[in-house]
């Protein structure tokens, strides 16, 4: 992605000159001009307003899933008191009392050394570390060749450490995505060089986990895997109840959960307790314990979560709520309405699947309804059994259909009429999907379809002006 952005080289100046930056896919940057001089450049005073770019480049990488997320009308979901943008914005401290954390860090003075010399850091509540030595005094030896394996713990490890902190206490959900197919596939947003830029996982959990890994984490930020490991480690020792939910929030959330310690399950997956509670809260009038697929539809499929409490409310049901949870919002409005439409009146998700694929609406049942005395659910129902055939009969085609008592009764083979559809193709003009299906159901054998094909017929009221037919019920 390409951005068009002002270039300042004074930290007062009022207008600089404006430049592309180009963005990648993994969120490196290329400006017009060499920013690596102009890191050697601010070690001695110089300034550069395109450097200050990084900070707000990498907050953006790992926010940008909070803005995809659709939030229910009345405001954004909390987690502990928090809204979750906040949650991610907020500073969480390296310690979960406010204060500083001090850690033993290994240093060296080397690339090329194994091991080097132990000494103590603070990480302030702010992330701001102190050291005992002079970081800025090395950056200058740096940018002449000098090193320290501080510099990098301080500029990147830390930094890294600080933006993962949400994900590990699942204050913020990871960026995962599933695929359905011939199986199940969970994607976790890739990072090159690491295995889930060409890979993927079977389950949310182990996508969820990869992302929390310190083997992603070092491709992700581009650091050393010893010093990350140490302060990942000095970290989740401070704030403690990582690797599982306290005992009385997975006691709340098994509540609400159908699967035996599902909360845990859950927390694996990317889920703090609170997200369970509150997704729960989206199915109105199901009192049972809902599986463990819902929570995960309501936090990763980008479901329209007003949608969704308004649809599973026209019908409280488990199994419903676990499949319109995985129903994404950009299939557009359209389509959900309709889905809501259908689903409400009792249909099944086959029934509702193929209704939405064809396009058919409410108002098509109404109408059959209010002119052949049908009820409302009876005639979605048979426009249904249609649909699953790929076809969409008018309220005239039932009329004569319920005359030779095949409009509840029958449904064409979606099969039959694909080959009644290359048959056709012989002929000009070609009879519509749905004509074809309709003569079929009344000729009873493609072999008489064929027929009337042959002696011109194209329409159900063309066989039913000429006479010529072969009733298969008479």
């Amino acid at each position: 992605m390409r951005l068009r952005l002002e270039c300042r080289t004074s930290p007062d100046g009022e207008a600089g000159v404006a430049h592309e930056l180009t963005l990648y896919p993994d969120w490196s940057m290329r400006a017009q001009h060499d920013l690596e001089a102009d890191r050697v450049a601010a070690a001695f005073g110089g300034y550069t307003s395109c450097l200050r770019l990084e900070a707000p480049v990498t907050a953006a990488n790992d926010g940008l899933e909070l803005l995809a997320r659709r939030v229910p009308a009345d405001g954004p979901w909390t987690v502990g008191g928090l809204d979750e943008t906040e949650a991610v914005t907020q500073s969480l401290g390296p310690a979960p009392d406010g204060g500083p954390l001090e850690i033993r860090v290994e240093c060296r003075t080397s690339r090329t050394a194994s091991r080097g010399k132990q000494h103590s850091v603070v990480i302030e509540p702010d992330w701001t570390v102190r050291t005992p030595h002079d970081l800025e005094a090395e950056r200058v030896a740096a940018a002449f060749g000098g090193f320290t394996s501080c510099l990098e713990l301080v500029d990147k490890v830390i930094p890294a450490v600080q933006s993962t902190l949400p994900l590990l206490l699942r204050r913020r959900l990871a960026r995962l995505t599933r695929t359905k197919d011939e199986r199940v596939i969970w994607s976790a947003v890739s990072v090159r060089g690491c295995r889930c830029h060409r890979g993927t996982f079977t389950s949310a959990r182990d996508a969820a986990t990869h992302l929390r890994s310190p083997a992603h984490l070092v491709k992700q930020y581009a650091v050393s895997p010893r010093p990350l490991t140490n302060v990942l480690a000095a970290v989740e020792g401070a704030w403690g109840g990582i690797d599982a939910p306290t005992a009385e929030a997975r006691a709340r959330a098994d509540r609400v959960v159908r699967e035996f310690r599902g909360s845990e399950s859950l927390w694996a997956a990317g889920l703090h307790p609170e997200h369970v509670l509150e997704f729960a809260a989206l199915a109105p009038g199901i009192d049972e314990p809902l599986p463990e697929a819902f929570f995960l539809g309501v936090a990763y499929s980008g479901v329209d979560v007003t949608w969704l409490t308004a649809t599973v409310a026209s019908r409280p049901e488990t199994a419903g709520a676990a499949w319109l949870a995985w129903v994404p919002a950009d299939k557009g409005s359209a389509y959900l309405s309709a889905l809501q439409d259908w689903y409400s009146l009792g249909l099944s998700r086959r029934q509702i699947e193929a209704l939405t694929i064809e396009g058919v609406s409410i108002t098509a049942a109404e109408a059959l309804a209010r002119t052949t005395g049908r009820a409302l659910r009876t005639g979605g129902a048979d426009l249904a059994a249609w649909a699953l055939a790929g076809c969409r009969p008018t309220v005239e085609h039932f009329q004569v259909l319920d005359q030779h008592g095949l409009g509840s009764t029958y449904s064409p083979s979606r099969a039959a009429v694909d080959r009644l559809v290359e048959v056709a193709q012989r002929y000009s003009p070609s009879p519509s999907r749905t004509e074809l299906g309709v003569l079929l159901s009344l000729e009873g054998t493609q072999r008489g379809v064929e027929v009337q094909l042959e002696r011109g017929i194209r329409s159900m009221a063309e066989l039913i002006a000429t006479h010529r037919r072969t009733w298969h019920d008479s």
